[in-house]
């Protein structure tokens, strides 16, 4: 699980061997917040399991959903190497099962081996410019195209996931298609 998530794909066998020996299983149930916005950040989390959303509440109590995130995506690793506290809340969305990465373990291993901190930096800059292609697309698009974008990535019309639409695909997709061209 550890090497598939973005921030550790490039590390080495024995440096995630390393990291394994020292990340724990974290069970969330759903609604549990891992952490709020103010909090200390001790490491960063993945999802083996679940999904858990990050944002933030106003003061008038309006929610700004800033991420879901799902199984084999991890977070908060920003918030770690910059050594400072949470910037948003985590909550669990479902039942989930996290692997919590101490950042002590992190900087051991980057204190000693220059190839670690270089598979890092290749790990966060790929989920960087995935959140800015994201941010793109939100930005640029229109809603019609944005939720093809999101069915297509969800891959709802690749597995038989069931979508129940208000007319028929051939209307919608004719309307999309004139708003497009």
């Amino acid at each position: 699980m550890l090497n598939r998530l973005a921030p550790l794909a490039d590390v080495t066998h024995a440096e995630l061997d390393r990291i394994a020996a020292v990340t724990t299983e974290v069970h969330v149930p759903r609604g549990t917040v891992i952490f709020r916005c103010g909090d200390p950040c001790r490491g960063f989390h993945a999802v083996v399991s679940g999904q858990v959303k990050l944002g933030f509440a106003s003061t008038d109590g309006a929610e700004k959903v800033v991420e879901i995130i799902s199984a084999g995506q991890s977070f908060a690793e920003a918030m770690m190497f910059m050594e400072r506290p949470c910037i948003v809340d985590a909550q669990a969305l479902t039942d989930s099962l996290l692997l919590h990465i101490g950042s002590h373990a992190v900087f051991d291993e980057l204190d000693h081996n220059p190839g670690f901190a270089r598979s890092m930096l290749s790990g966060l800059s790929r989920r960087l410019h995935g959140l800015v292609t994201d941010l793109e697309a939100y930005s640029l698009r229109s809603g019609s195209r944005q939720v093809i974008s999101y069915l297509l990535r969800a891959g709802a019309c690749e597995n038989g996931d069931r979508v129940t639409l208000p007319v028929s695909r051939k209307l919608i997709i004719r309307q999309v298609w004139h708003r497009i061209c």
